[in-house]
């Protein structure tokens, strides 16, 4: 044994001896490597002799480089026989041998036209001033120095057509995004297609992973995706790596969020004066007993909801390769605390791409993302179950801890408070919650050339979810309930694959140019989930079922699968490079519909016409740097309804029937098998100009387009008498294409960038969408009614009018006096017999509402549209400015023309119940004679002055805004003295997010999305607001 261990020492020994002697032989011969480096040093000016700042100087074929400081000047190491390569945006790539020089002034001169950017389209990619569809790209780095967690939030403001909406201020909450309006009613989410591979949920991509973002918005760019694309496209390409030697960046953001706005509502005696009046004789003799000191304590619920909110960012990334090999690795991490206690959010990603080209003619790679997140997530239902509004509602004097109480916090009783709000504070600290997610996009590619110019690419995609919910409440006091412990468990997983083969062959013959594209797409999917819910634990700390004794309470299984198979052929022609003309034609096949209408086609042309490319512009209008004039026509589907929506399923319930002594779990049919059940179609008519001026310091782009979108799938309700439901009167549903919408709309972006001789630097951006929706069909031409609200709908979806827009009575006014309304009851008896009455249960003190049909009484007849949650106008802009090194941006983005339905405002000014309430209240209609806009507090509201009206509407329009940014680049040559030539650059900035919100909206915040489904949009329910961010970043290259 002993010799043995002498032997493996003694080989270790030596082998570590190997390895010392060859480290130090290859240090010897680097050494005449390292002594032939030389610094080169020089200035970079424009055609003026105007020195340029931030122009990027780079060693060819390597990573290493530096950027001029704030007079042009740069220094940089390399080799005597290398060459340097000098780029800036606006001007023209120098590249320059050194031949052992080390002094090199560069003069760089304008471009002309920046008409040759490769665009990213589907499957391949194409020369900007090619483009004959309608295609916007995000310019990635002008989103530097903003707190970007989702990668939706990079669309915010900053493309035409594209309205983004954050529903949620929840830290990693939800982004809804619309391209070209509201086309359906359901899932408007567009497709996303991350390095090739197709997803509908980007939430855990990390946005500093990406390098470039293209939004395909009509049919004939996106209709080469089919039964996907209806909804609009988003392409996006992560980092690579070049050929050259490793590069290494780092940045890092710090910051501090705070809430944005405070709700005036009533202090403690206001407050119990407002009971006072509301309860009259009926108030509650306990509610007396104290009412000294009801008036004199007091807790500001606001303040002990909402938090200052500490976030921190970190990204590093390395990159590189060969000329046979290249890689591009990085990793991000994200600690986002929410401006309401006890919530967070933590993301971890992690990214490589790699591509390895093993022979001239066959290259191999793969694109994979790893994210874990682990959030606790917000409470934001509706009455008790909304956290914000239950710190609104919850009386002003009740202190936030009870030691007496299960749980240790304070509540109401209705018998003594007169209302059942939920302490907030209690269920946030008594609820621990965590959500924790995994997800796995990547896929493998290989790509051939078969012959010159004819090109074969395979690819394998997957695309793997893993969600697991875990929330466990401790038991509770809270209103006039007791609540045990309860565990409410869920997990579900997800998985997607995608194969697909591309064939594409391109060539030139004289003055034409093609390229023929053939492919095809192989997808499936599953899922699957679990939920389980249990009560009273005995030990908190023991949360495990059976371990905790928990008593199980009921529990759900699900599954869902789906399978697609696609064809597609796309064909690019110009003839001169003048005329070009694109045509694409999809088929697929969804397992989402039966047999029958299994299959959809979807063709798409467009033609384009390089007008500055003709002499009698050329000749004449000089300053025309480009002018295309574009058209196009096409369709695309989608099939985002439930799987199998097309059959007829069948749901358990709940014991109901007792046989015998025992009771009986049963089961039912729940939806109705339609086999005629089919694809929605798409159908979009585009043009469009696109304009370069002045040596293009000034870009247009303006495109108008109608997208008719017909077959909408409508689920049915189905009537009891059917048989098609669960016991208990619950309806079932069968799915129907009845509906037909319409969006027209005008888009229009401008840019413009200018450099004075002195060096300074400004631009200006901006961009507007005006949108019109119209439903034009519903099939039988019912209405459907949507959104609960005090009993009654709040929206209605009717042909002629925009999707889910408000419905309800309009308000003209609050009686003054009792003889007016005496005075409309006498109209009435006049018009319809001596028992008719205008309004019935009206007296002085309520409401007037509008007799629309002007009969003389108000019904349901009476009902009309009252406002539309759908913006007719969408717009952004930016402003920015640079010099010697210092820059300065400002972004904003607003909406205008929409409605908002305050819910919340029911709450806090329906003074139905005695929740704590508005301050605008105050003012409300006490006596005979007052004239106010808010009329008496009365309980019961006998003329139903809560009910869905106007009163609630108010006007959406807001401007914010939303990023402003000042920064600093540090020269060069300063920057290599302080890092011994080992930073290439370094830069520093402060920002401030939500900084200015100008709206006339009373609410936390205008920015508001939908609930659930399109046919309930615009809707404030108390949603999570969003916060005023102050941030501090860092970027570093080396």
């Amino acid at each position: 044994m002993m010799k043995n261990r002498r032997f493996l020492c003694s080989m270790l020994r030596g082998q570590f001896s190997q390895r010392i002697l060859f480290i130090l032989i290859l240090a010897f011969f680097q050494i005449p490597l390292f002594a032939q480096q030389i610094t080169v040093r020089g200035r970079v000016v424009n055609s003026d002799g105007t020195p340029i700042p931030g122009v990027t100087v780079m060693e060819m074929g390597t990573a290493k480089g530096v950027i001029t400081d704030a007079d042009g000047i740069y220094s940089l190491t390399v080799s005597p026989a290398a060459s340097l390569v000098f780029s800036f945006i606006g001007y023209n790539k120098e590249e320059i041998p050194v031949d052992g020089r080390t002094n090199i002034d560069v003069t760089l001169t304008e471009s002309i036209t920046n008409l040759d950017e490769i665009i990213v389209i589907g499957y391949g990619t194409q020369r900007k001033s090619d483009l004959t569809g309608a295609v916007a790209s995000v310019k990635i780095d002008e989103l530097k120095g903003r707190s970007i967690i989702n990668v939706e939030q990079m669309l915010q403001g900053t493309v035409a057509g594209v309205n983004t909406v954050s529903s949620s201020g929840l830290p990693g909450g939800n982004v809804k995004i619309n391209i070209r309006g509201v086309g359906t009613f359901y899932n408007t989410n567009p497709l996303y297609v991350v390095d090739g591979i197709q997803t509908r949920d980007i939430s855990l991509i990390n946005p500093n992973d990406i390098e470039s973002m293209e939004v395909l918005k009509d049919a004939s760019t996106t209709a080469i995706y089919g039964s996907s694309g209806a909804n609009g496209v988003i392409l996006i390409t992560t980092k690579r790596g070049a050929e050259g030697r490793p590069s290494v960046e780092f940045n890092s953001k710090l910051g501090l969020a705070h809430r944005g706005k405070k709700i005036a509502v009533m202090n403690a005696p206001d407050y119990v004066d407002f009971v006072l009046d509301l309860k009259g004789n009926d108030v509650n003799q306990s509610f007396l007993d104290n009412i000294d000191w009801r008036r004199v304590n007091r807790t500001d619920w606001q303040d002990e909801l909402f938090r200052p909110a500490f976030q921190q960012e970190y990204n590093f990334a390395v990159s590189g390769g060969s000329k046979d090999a290249r890689y591009s690795i990085g990793a991000g991490y994200v600690d986002q605390d929410g401006i309401i206690i006890t919530h967070n959010y933590k993301r971890y990603s992690l990214r490589a791409n790699t591509e390895f080209s093993p022979g001239e003619r066959f290259k191999v790679g793969e694109n994979f993302t790893v994210s874990f997140s682990n959030a606790s997530e917000a409470i934001e239902g509706q009455g008790n179950g909304n956290m914000l509004l239950c710190a609104l509602r919850i009386p002003p004097y009740l202190p936030v801890l009870d030691p007496d109480n299960t749980g240790g916090y304070s509540r109401v009783t209705s018998a003594r408070d007169h209302n059942d709000a939920y302490n907030p504070i209690a269920e946030l600290r008594l609820r621990d919650n965590k959500t924790n997610s995994l997800r796995i996009l990547g896929n493998l590619f290989g790509e051939l050339e078969i012959l010159r110019n004819l090109r074969y690419r395979t690819s394998i995609a997957v695309d793997l979810e893993r969600n697991d919910v875990n929330t466990y409440t401790k038991a509770r006091a809270n209103a006039a309930f007791e609540f045990p412990s309860i565990l409410d468990e869920t997990y579900s997983y997800g998985n997607s694959y995608i194969y697909e083969n591309v064939l594409s062959y391109a060539n030139k013959f004289g003055l034409n140019d093609f390229l023929v594209l053939a492919g095809n797409t192989l997808s499936k999917s599953s899922g699957r989930y679990y939920s389980l819910t249990a009560t009273d634990f005995t030990n908190d700390q023991i949360r495990i079922i059976p371990v905790g004794t928990g008593k199980i309470n009921n529990g759900a299984v699900g599954a869902n699968q789906s399978a697609k198979l696609g064809y597609f052929v796309r064909l690019n022609y110009s003839y001169a490079d003048k005329y070009l003309f694109q045509a694409n034609f999809r088929a697929d096949a969804s397992y989402n519909f039966a047999p029958e209408n299994r299959w959809g086609y979807f063709p798409a042309f467009s033609l384009g016409w390089k007008l500055n490319e003709e002499n009698f512009i050329k000749d004449n209008l000089t300053f025309v740097d480009q002018l295309k004039l574009r058209a196009g026509w096409g369709q695309s589907g989608s099939d985002l309804i439930p799987s199998y929506g097309f059959s007829s399923s069948i749901s358990s319930f709940n014991p109901d029937y007792i046989f015998g002594s025992v009771p009986v779990t049963g089961a039912a049919i729940v939806s109705l098998w339609n086999p005629l059940m089919k694809w929605e179609t798409s159908t979009t008519s585009n043009i469009g100009i696109d304009a370069a001026l002045f040596k293009s310091r000034l870009q247009l782009t303006i495109d108008y387009f109608i997208k008719n979108t017909r077959d909408i799938l409508i689920e049915y309700p189905m009537p009891s008498s059917t048989g098609i439901g669960l016991s208990g009167g619950s309806e079932g549903s069968a799915w129907r294409n009845a509906a037909s919408v319409v969006n027209k709309g005008l888009e229009m972006t401008v840019n413009y960038t200018k450099t004075s001789t002195s060096g300074f630097t400004y631009n200006f951006g901006a961009n507007a969408t005006f949108l019109k929706n119209k439903v034009t069909d519903l099939g039988d031409g019912l209405p459907i009614m949507a959104g609960s609200f005090a009993g009654n709908a709040m929206t209605r979806t009717e042909k002629g009018h925009p999707i889910g827009s408000f419905y309800g009575f309009k308000m003209d006014k609050v009686y003054s006096t009792q003889a007016e309304v005496d005075a409309d009851n006498e109209r009435a008896r006049s018009l319809h017999g001596p028992d008719a009455m205008y309004q019935e249960n009206a007296q002085a003190g309520d409401i007037r509402f509008v007799d629309v049909n002007n009969d003389g009484l108000i019904t349901d007849a009476d009902k009309t549209f009252i406002g539309c949650p759908i913006p007719k106008l969408v717009y952004g802009f930016n402003l920015g400015a640079s010099y010697r090194g210092w820059n300065l941006s400002a972004n904003f983005s607003g909406v205008s023309g929409n409605q908002i339905f305050d819910s919340n405002q029911y709450w806090l000014e329906g003074m139905v119940i005695p929740f704590n309430a508005s301050i605008e209240i105050k003012n409300r209609w006490k006596k005979e004679g007052d004239i106010s806009r808010i009329p008496r507090a009365v309980s019961p509201d006998a003329n139903q002055n809560t009910r869905v009206s106007d009163r609630w509407i108010h006007n959406g329009n807001y401007l914010r805004l939303k990023v402003l940014s000042l920064g600093y680049q540090v020269p060069a040559l300063l920057l290599q003295k302080l890092t011994s030539n080992t930073a290439s650059n370094l830069r520093i900035y402060v920002a401030a997010e939500n900084l200015l919100t100008i709206t006339g909206y009373r609410g936390f915040d205008p920015e508001i999305g939908e609930m659930g489904d399109n046919l309930v949009q615009g809707v404030d329910w108390g949603q999570y607001p969003q916060s005023k961010l102050y941030m501090f970043g860092l970027e570093v290259k080396f």
